[in-house]
């Protein structure tokens, strides 16, 4: 960052940042009071809405830790508290650079990839801005690591690392996952072996990848599916532009997210002066919901199983529920189970992990991906 934006940061920390935290705990306190949802969670969804609303991308990434650190501190976290021998070989710092000297993507892993018989490619949200946080590690641990151990069928997880907005312009981290599943793949794991998924711009772009092995995308390397994957998972999903819905009427000023922080947020993935343009293109791909009909026919040739999870008070419940419709409609092939979580804002699952309490969300998800691995 140039001098006058670490100027221009440091001025909006000390003057509009706290003034707009300030109305949303306000605000997030009432409502949790008035609807009994828990307290600690509206907070969150408080800090998190100011600082989408607030900071740029590059600010946002310049006071938070990098994905690879908070990865670091989860490994070591992770050593301490599975410390049995069992456990060793499932907890090492283990980093495959994906395009050194290009980018910085690069796979993460957790549990042992060497004696893995699934794996789950896991790819976090956080606007394509935000680093992934220390939940986004002890979620896919908690949720697909200990549960191959409890099933008896030894998972690992390859967490994604991808290029942040506003470098990481479309479609860079699609390039980047699917340079992930290649990698995945030459590792001599077969599709059906393989489940993605990911919460919130990641659950947009595990759409985008899945949208891309059924229509291949120009300008991005083709996916090479032999067979269907074995599944795919998308919490509170953002996957297009109807933002004037029910759902966004209600609940867009009192959740983490609303219509105006997603064009934002959108803005830092468009080269500069070329957002008007790029908005008024048909994009399937990160748009599903405004694909044409028939897009998703054949979709369970790419996946055949699928879990939904939303929360009932949050901003972009309405994309769930459509792209439910959707698939029901045109993929009746594809097994979907769903779980809309009671009084619940954005991103569930990811907000028990970062409390350390995993509860129902975790608990409904792990039971899904159980029955994926086990079948």
């Amino acid at each position: 960052m140039s001098v006058g934006e670490r100027l221009m940061m440091i001025a909006k920390l000390l003057t509009i940042f706290p003034a707009r935290l300030a109305v949303n705990i306000l605000r997030m306190l009432v409502l949790s009071v008035v609807h009994r949802m828990n307290i600690r969670w509206g907070l969150l969804s408080a800090v998190v809405r100011t600082t989408f609303s607030t900071l740029t991308g590059k600010e946002i990434q310049k006071l938070q830790p990098t994905t690879r650190q908070e990865y670091g501190k989860f490994i070591k976290y992770a050593a301490k508290r599975w410390s049995a021998p069992n456990f060793k070989s499932r907890v090492v710092y283990d980093v495959q650079e994906l395009n050194k000297g290009v980018d910085d993507s690069a796979i993460l892993w957790l549990g042992d990839r060497k004696k893995a018989k699934k794996v789950v490619l896991f790819i976090h949200g956080g606007g394509y801005v935000l680093p992934a946080s220390d939940g986004h590690f002890f979620w896919p641990w908690n949720t697909y690591v200990m549960a191959g151990v409890e099933a008896g069928v030894e998972t690992a997880v390859a967490c994604l690392q991808y290029t942040l907005g506003p470098r990481g312009v479309l479609p860079m981290p699609l390039r980047q996952t699917v340079a992930a599943y290649e990698e995945i793949r030459a590792q001599g794991f077969l599709p059906r072996d393989i489940v993605i998924g990911g919460d919130s711009a990641g659950g947009n772009l595990t759409m985008q990848f899945l949208g891309h092995a059924l229509h291949a995308q120009p300008g991005v390397p083709d996916v090479k599916l032999t067979e269907p994957l074995g599944g795919a998972f998308l919490v509170s999903p953002y996957l297009g532009r109807a933002d004037t819905g029910p759902s966004f009427t209600r609940f867009g000023n009192n959740d983490m997210v609303s219509r105006d922080i997603i064009l934002k947020l959108a803005r830092e993935l468009i080269p500069e002066g070329m957002f008007e343009i790029v908005r008024a293109k048909q994009d399937p791909w990160s748009l599903p919901l405004e694909a044409e009909h028939g897009w998703f026919q054949d979709f369970d040739s790419v996946v055949p199983k699928l879990y939904i999870t939303w929360g009932e008070r949050e901003a972009m419940g309405d994309h769930s529920v459509a792209i439910i419709e959707t698939l029901k409609r045109e993929a009746p092939g594809v097994d979907l189970v769903s779980y809309q979580a009671p009084k619940e804002l954005h991103d569930g699952i990811l907000i028990e992990h970062l409390f350390k309490k995993p509860s129902t969300n975790a608990k409904k998800m792990k039971t899904w991906f159980k029955s994926v691995i086990t079948q």
